[in-house]
């Protein structure tokens, strides 16, 4: 989730605004390079995230959250869950093979 938020165009556009507007709020001493200063830091956070996963899934339950959320589907939004997932497999599986 991180690593999506952080790279996808969409997302980390607006993290960066959201994070620039943590930023002037809380550091007003930064003015103006609050942009420059979150763009930097949302970057530098690329590098951080895998070694808070543990953590934020540790502290937030997200296992337990999402296990007792499968637990609950019928098979059919199960599926529903795991299409995607088998279709983005087979189309990298087909993009390796064309190569």
């Amino acid at each position: 989730m991180f690593d999506s938020i952080l790279t996808n165009p969409t997302t980390r556009t607006r993290f960066e605004r959201l994070f620039h507007g943590h930023l002037t709020r809380y550091l007003p001493f930064l003015g103006g390079g609050g942009g420059a200063i979150a763009s930097e830091a949302v970057s530098g956070l690329s590098g951080c995230v895998s070694s808070i996963h543990g953590y934020v899934d540790n502290t937030l339950g997200l296992e337990n959250t999402l296990r007792l959320s499968m637990l609950k589907m019928t098979s059919k939004q199960f599926e529903r869950v795991l299409h995607p997932i088998f279709e983005e497999g087979e189309e990298a599986s087909q993009r390796a093979s064309d190569q």
